[in-house]
């Protein structure tokens, strides 16, 4: 049994990895990559060095190069996120497995819970990438126009569920080109984010042909789809606008158009903006309808890259060009053992689109429930006790926003309920600085907040001594700014029988105005004191004291 170190000259996978040199020998290699998805390549290895340790490739970037006859090597760069150590070999190797994975997938390993207020899509993901220290990625062909969204919350996700969740939402896609030593991510909305295979023309030919390069199965395939995508919101500063948008298909088969998808809430409040996410969605549908299978043996085949169909049997495939969506890599290189080179193979299996039309991503990642309240702390600029907008809204530092900074700017305005709201008439009382309120989401969306009541706490105890003044209940306000516990308004009621009371404290004034009739019946005393003067006015009738 030979232990000669064997080298990577004349093969067909050859690797660059952090322990430079031929320490490790790549045996075979497979896995996938596709539009909006992590590749995932699973790489086997051989070395004569039987003591690796997994902190010398963990996380560390690998390059796989893929022999193309005539050609520039096809590279393939991840880091390692999985290292296994087997078994030696008959010929006294030790065997190793990688698994390789774009930078992106280190967001699956973080989560969090925050809130993003007044930035679009694409400038959130500038945050998370630069957090997540990703630097290798580019805006490429994003034609849409992404507003600024008020308020945006990541409640209890990765940072990958969270962007990918806003990518589907606004049509972006993604997928990941590859060099020498590095992967860049690409992010795009349009068909003039995908580029050009290194292979821009390929030919379909049958296995039997002998034709070295070539697809060798193709199949396309056809789906019965929706034919209108509705969307409904609903906008409380504007309650009587409709805002529903409607996005038919341009698909001509007119059997499609008679089934319609329809959603509430669009996630919406504006009606430019639910023309856009209706035409997101059917585009998301349309996606589908159209869908290439087949199997090749072109290395250059990667996903988000273009090809024509230059030469096929039958005509009407020719010519056309397709956007690979997904492709699955498989390739074994046993030279390392000798007198193996017809052992030596790659090939690949994949999907591919028509590249006129531009890829949606599906909604896999869906928007988090909060399925129940939660209590935060009502918050303003410093000063303020009382802080709210013309709806008497108020803004709240949730107790699981870890950045948030307690102030103003810690939450959207956020709606608060009361007992009655008519026209000018109902009920109102505003949550102050300091309480605790609790929080309602509706539909469970974090990104819509909805204040249903104040509850006590240990800062902020009940205006009546509990359990000793159990059966007192009332309304005790705070004079503001500055008041303190001895300036107040305030109606109280002390159920305790024998000793019922209904209580009325003016801090200052007191005015009542009767329009009509006004009857006071004293059963009982009546004591009056007044400690400086008193008018009393009958303007028109009579005064009787009897």
């Amino acid at each position: 049994m030979s232990t000669e170190a064997p080298v990577q000259t004349d093969r067909l996978l050859t690797l660059t990895t952090p322990l430079g040199g031929d320490v490790l020998i790549a045996t075979a290699f497979s896995g996938m990559e596709g539009l909006s998805q992590l590749f995932r390549f699973t790489l086997s290895m051989v070395s004569t060095n039987t003591a690796i340790t997994p902190d010398s490739l963990l996380g560390k970037p690998i390059t796989v190069a893929i022999a193309r006859p005539g050609a520039d090597p096809r590279y393939i760069n991840g880091i390692v996120i999985s290292f296994m150590a087997a078994d030696k070999t008959v010929d006294g190797m030790r065997r190793y497995e990688a698994v390789l994975a774009p930078k992106f997938w280190l967001l699956t390993r973080t989560a969090d819970c925050r809130i993003f207020q007044n930035q679009s899509v694409t400038q959130i993901a500038d945050t998370l990438f630069s957090d997540g220290g990703i630097t290798d990625y580019q805006k490429q062909g994003l034609t849409g126009s992404h507003p600024s969204r008020d308020y945006c919350v990541q409640y209890r996700e990765t940072d990958f569920e969270f962007l990918t969740r806003l990518f589907a939402e606004e049509g972006i896609y993604y997928y990941f080109q590859h060099t020498n030593g590095k992967h860049t991510l690409i992010l795009s909305d349009s068909t003039a984010g995908y580029t050009d295979c290194a292979d821009k023309s390929v030919q379909h030919a049958q296995p039997q042909s002998g034709e070295t390069v070539a697809v060798q199965r193709w199949e396309s395939s056809y789906h019965f789809e929706s034919g209108k995508t509705t969307l409904d919101d609903y906008n409380f500063e504007q309650p009587t606008t409709d805002l529903t948008s409607t996005t038919s298909t341009v698909l001509t088969n007119s059997a499609f158009k008679s089934w319609e998808i329809y959603d509430y809430p669009g996630d919406y409040t504006k009606k430019d903006d639910g023309t856009s996410t209706s035409r997101v969605r059917m585009e998301a549908v349309e996606a589908t309808y159209s869908v290439v299978r087949g199997e090749a043996n072109y290395a250059s085949f990667q996903a988000g890259s273009k090809f024509t169909m230059a030469k096929h049997e039958v005509a009407a495939e020719q010519g056309k060009p397709y956007v690979l969506s997904t492709v699955t890599h498989q390739a074994q290189d046993p030279t390392h053992i000798g007198n193996q080179t017809k052992n030596v193979v790659y090939s690949n299996s994949f999907t591919a689109l028509p590249a006129t039309v531009a890829y949606r991503p599906p909604p896999v990642t869906r928007r988090p429930l909060i399925p129940g309240p939660h209590t935060a702390t009502v918050v303003g600029p410093s000063g303020e006790e009382i802080y709210c907008d013309k709806y008497g809204r108020v803004r709240v530092q949730f107790h699981w926003d870890r950045l948030g900074t307690n102030d103003e700017k810690s939450s959207c305005w956020i709606r608060v309920s009361q007992g009655m709201a008519g026209n000018s008439w109902g009920a109102l009382f505003t949550p102050r600085v300091g309480m605790e309120v609790v929080v309602s989401f509706l539909e469970g969306d974090p990104d819509r907040p909805l204040i249903t009541g104040c509850v006590y706490n240990a800062t902020n105890m009940p205006p009546y001594t509990q359990p000793d003044n159990k059966t007192q209940s009332g309304l005790k306000t705070r004079s503001t700014t500055g008041g303190d516990a001895t300036t107040f308004n305030e109606l109280r009621f002390d159920d305790k029988k024998g000793a019922e009371l209904i209580y009325m404290h003016a801090q200052k004034d007191q005015t009542r105005d009767v329009e009509n009739d006004d009857t006071l019946n004293v059963k009982h005393d009546q004591i009056i004191t007044i400690t400086n003067n008193r008018t009393e006015t009958v303007s028109e009738g009579n005064e009787t004291v009897t």
